[in-house]
């Protein structure tokens, strides 16, 4: 248990399903940076729900932010 927040809410809310604009906003980039490291295989993993609707799961983000933050700190 998560205090207030239960296990499975706390599941839920990681699997919530994000638009770009909500992940650009989030990392603090624009969303054309977004699809460049998307493109380059360097950002978060996405979902393509079809050919023109991208969703990002949130676990995955924050999970993709905690690993990448990890290395930046390990090149300081």
């Amino acid at each position: 248990m998560y205090g207030l927040i239960g296990y499975d809410t706390i599941r839920v809310m990681n699997e919530a399903l994000l638009k770009p604009a909500d992940v650009a906003l989030l990392l603090g980039i624009s969303e054309i940076t977004l699809k460049r490291m998307r493109l380059e295989g360097k950002g978060p993993p996405a979902i393509y729900l079809s050919a023109r609707t991208i969703r990002y799961h949130l676990g995955t983000v924050t999970e993709w932010i905690d690993n990448n933050e990890e290395k930046n700190n390990e090149n300081l």
